[in-house]
């Protein structure tokens, strides 16, 4: 699939609308395990309240990835090709 730059620019401007203290508030490991997300790592947040941290900071930090990843591509005037195997 390929993003072309208007829509990425539509990506920037909603993940720079995320409000990471209403997320982490929202953060919960129930809905992970409920709704299947890939990889099946989430059951043990359940009984670690440090592992299930370190999962919240490990999915803030690749959304910020993305951010920079996605202005860098703006600025750049590209698009980007997406690919799931």
């Amino acid at each position: 699939m390929r993003i072309l730059i208007k829509d990425i620019k539509e990506i920037v401007y909603l993940l720079k609308c995320i409000d990471y203290e209403k997320l982490h508030t929202k953060f919960k490991i129930e809905d992970f395990i409920s709704n299947e997300i890939y990889p099946n790592i989430w059951s043990p947040a359940l009984k670690d309240l440090k592992y299930k941290e370190s999962l919240y900071n490990e999915i803030i930090s690749e959304i910020k990835g993305l951010l920079e990843f996605y202005e860098s591509a703006i600025g750049k005037e590209k698009n980007i090709v997406v690919s799931i195997y």
